[in-house]
């Protein structure tokens, strides 16, 4: 869990941005996905790019571009509202996490799995 879950959007509210929101979009995921590149480095490969199967590939892109849109969305809200609001805002994105996963699984939400 995030300790300072309010942290980011104090720093995106604390300028004024000239940029475009799909530039400040791309340079987050891209630093973000810092961290990610130097884990998978650290590893040894659990298998090749010629063993995933076009639907792996077509999920992840499906992934890559819901994450984008998202994030530029995210932004966007983000800039004319409060930053208490924006940041109960993102409190939601876990809460819709379990509910969307529990009715793709179908699977019932409590507190022992079964």
């Amino acid at each position: 869990m995030q300790p300072f879950p309010g942290l980011p959007d104090d720093h995106i509210k604390a300028f004024q941005w000239t940029t475009p929101v799909s530039v400040l979009t791309a340079w987050q995921l891209i630093l973000g996905g810092i961290p990610i590149v130097a884990g998978t480095l650290l590893f040894p490969p659990a298998t090749t790019l010629s063993h995933i199967s076009f639907k792996v590939i077509l999920s992840l892109a499906f992934t890559i571009i819901v994450q984008l849109s998202s994030a530029i969305g995210l932004v966007q809200v983000r800039q004319p509202s409060p930053t208490s609001v924006a940041s109960m805002g993102t409190l939601l994105i876990p809460v819709l996490g379990v509910f969307s996963s529990a009715l793709i699984l179908a699977e019932r939400i409590g507190f022992v799995s079964s």
